[in-house]
This record gives C-alpha cells, sequence and structure tokens, in this order.
C-alpha cells in the first residue's frame, strides 16, 4: 500500500489513529488494522456524514487509490434462483453518497441485474431478475434504459467487492434491496449477511406465491396488487406490501389523506406525513425488527399486518389489471390454505 494514501486515510480518520511514518514504513500499520480503525471511527459516532467519510475511506483503502471511483459496485456473482441458468450480479451503488430521493431517503441502492459485458446482456426485466412479476414489459415504474442502464454499465467495468466488504459498507446504513430486480434471485443466505448490522431495509418480492421463497417473508414484504392476493400472502405468513387499484390512484392534490381502498395494511407513512421517508421507517423488512442495543433481529408485532399504498408515480399511467388468484401460478399457495 502507497505511504501517501495511508496518510490520506490517517488524516480523514481526524486523528483516531496515532502512528508515524516511520511506523508504516516498518510494516505496523497492516491492511487489516486500517480497515478496523476506519469502521470503529463509524462505532464512536453515528451521524450521517460520517458514515459517508468512511465508505469513501474505506474504497481508498482497498483500492490502493485516493481518487478511487465511488460509483456502483459487484458485491456477489452467481446463478439466478429464478431461472437457474443465467448469470446474475448483485450491484451496490449510492456507497458513499447514499441517494436523496424524497420517498426513500438517504439509503445505499442494491440493484440485481444481468451479469455480462456486451449490451445483450443487460436483458432488464428478464425471468432471471423480476421471475413472473406482473409489471415487467407493463407498469413498471423502474427506469432500466436510464439510470439502472447506467449503473450497470459502470459496475462491469469497475474492479468488484467481496460480499464481506458489501457487509461492511452497508454496516448502519439504511438498506434499498431492490431498486432494480427481485430479491429472490439470489440466496437469501446473501442478504441475512449484508442486512445483519444495518440501520433498516426494505425489500419486496413478488415471487411470495412460491414454494421455494418462503424463507424470504423473513426479510422481504409480499408484493401484492389486489385484496385477493393480500389475503392469500397474509394466509401464507407473509407481511403484504399493498398497491391500490387504479381508481384510488393518489393525486397531486389530495397527498396524505390516507388509504381509499379495502386492505387490511396501514398506510406507508412516506405518504401519509409530508417529511416519512423508507430510510427512517423501516417498516418494509418483512418479518424481521432491527437490532436495538445488540440484540439479535427479532420477530414484529403480530398485530402489524402490512403497508399499504396508493398508485402513484411513474407507474400510475401504465396500470394493468393484476392476475386472479385463480391464475396458475398461484396453484401451490392456495393448496396451503385450503
Amino acid at each position: 500500500m502507497h505511504i501517501r494514501l495511508i496518510y490520506v486515510i490517517i488524516k480523514g480518520l481526524g486523528g483516531d489513529i496515532r502512528t508515524s511514518k516511520k511506523s508504516i514504513i516498518s510494516g505496523v500499520l497492516k491492511m487489516d488494522t486500517v480497515t478496523s480503525k476506519i469502521m470503529k471511527m463509524t462505532d464512536q459516532e453515528s451521524l450521517l456524514k460520517t458514515k459517508d467519510k468512511r465508505n469513501d475511506l474505506l474504497l481508498k483503502h482497498w483500492f490502493n487509490d485516493k481518487d478511487v471511483s465511488t460509483a456502483g459496485r459487484i458485491i456477489w456473482k452467481g446463478k439466478s434462483k429464478l431461472d437457474h441458468s443465467t448469470d446474475i450480479a448483485v450491484v451496490m451503488s449510492r456507497i458513499v453518497r447514499p441517494s436523496i430521493n424524497e420517498k426513500t431517503g438517504r439509503m445505499i441502492q442494491i440493484q440485481i441485474l444481468n451479469y455480462g459485458k456486451e449490451y445483450k446482456d443487460f436483458n432488464p426485466m428478464s425471468e432471471s431478475i423480476c421471475g413472473d412479476c406482473q409489471h415487467k414489459n407493463k407498469s413498471c415504474y423502474v427506469l432500466w434504459h436510464k439510470s439502472i442502464f447506467s449503473s450497470w454499465k459502470r459496475a462491469m467495468k469497475l474492479e468488484e467487492l467481496t460480499l464481506d466488504q458489501g457487509i461492511q459498507l452497508c454496516k448502519g446504513r439504511s438498506i434499498r434491496l431492490g431498486t432494480a430486480g427481485d430479491p429472490a434471485a439470489v440466496p437469501a443466505k446473501v442478504w441475512l449477511k449484508l442486512l445483519e448490522d444495518a440501520k433498516n431495509w426494505t425489500a419486496y418480492t413478488h415471487q411470495w406465491h412460491r414454494p421455494e421463497f418462503q424463507e424470504y417473508k423473513e426479510f422481504c414484504m409480499a408484493s401484492v396488487d389486489s385484496l385477493e392476493q393480500e389475503k392469500l400472502a397474509i394466509s401464507l405468513g407473509w407481511l403484504p406490501f399493498r398497491v391500490g387499484p387504479v381508481e384510488a390512484k393518489m393525486t397531486t392534490n389530495d397527498l396524505y389523506k390516507g388509504l381509499n381502498f379495502e386492505t387490511q395494511t396501514i398506510q406507508c407513512p412516506a405518504t401519509r406525513y409530508e417529511k416519512g421517508n423508507c430510510a427512517d421507517c423501516g417498516l418494509c423488512s418483512g418479518l424481521m425488527v432491527h437490532k436495538k442495543n445488540g440484540d439479535k433481529l427479532q420477530r414484529r408485532n403480530k398485530n402489524f399486518k402490512g403497508i399499504g399504498v396508493r398508485l402513484h408515480g411513474g407507474s400510475t399511467g401504465k396500470y394493468v389489471e393484476p392476475p386472479s388468484i385463480n391464475d396458475e401460478r398461484y396453484e401451490w399457495a392456495r393448496s396451503q390454505v385450503g
């Protein structure tokens, strides 16, 4: 590791590491020690700007470059659990400067994308990353050919991170799983490791009705688009994230007015309060609650029945009727509840 870069990191730590040129040259300050010191800096200071600084320093240290790119990077690669054949990648973006989207708040963004070096490999909304989601190629709100394509193109060129490095970057941060793509495409154990020390997270899956994805209810909400889907998901033990029908869509004239469709869920706080956001809320994290005072993740209060939101944003004009639960895709789910 270059001495000049080590000095950049030490200076950035604001005096947390007391060392000298002699100790650096002699190798007393090892690379893993630098990482440990950077992480402890955040343990001692909870300000968000400190975590921005921490992640910037970690990247500089890991890649031995004071001008390292902070753009999105791959933190995991493997075969999709949705089609069992396509190579996919988990891309982490907004690593140093989390998103300032008003609704979601300051969150690290996690995208599930197809892996490859050529444009044809991008293949947005394919089964490998979106499964049987009713919205793909129809009413999907994701800007696949704009911001997501740009993120994919950069990530495929940059040096990758390890999952362990991704875990350190997520510590104390709010995480948005599935900014693009369905979390069910990736093994559950990957997500559980990534979320263990996160502050909060949001995660949603349209694969809640499939038997092989039932363990995902621990950290994902069931994305449902009708009352009958909502009831079926609850019967399977999921917490639903319910999107209301087109006739109940939100307009600029009736913001924060409550849900106006039949549901067992409560209204999304980010659409109930003008200053509410996902990063601070933490309700859309499946059955698990977040760590407090060092305790392990625990189950939620059974009285909580999920989150509901009125149709809003870019999907409003592309609404499609949700499939009936009599559709063949729900056959297994129906068989479990009689």
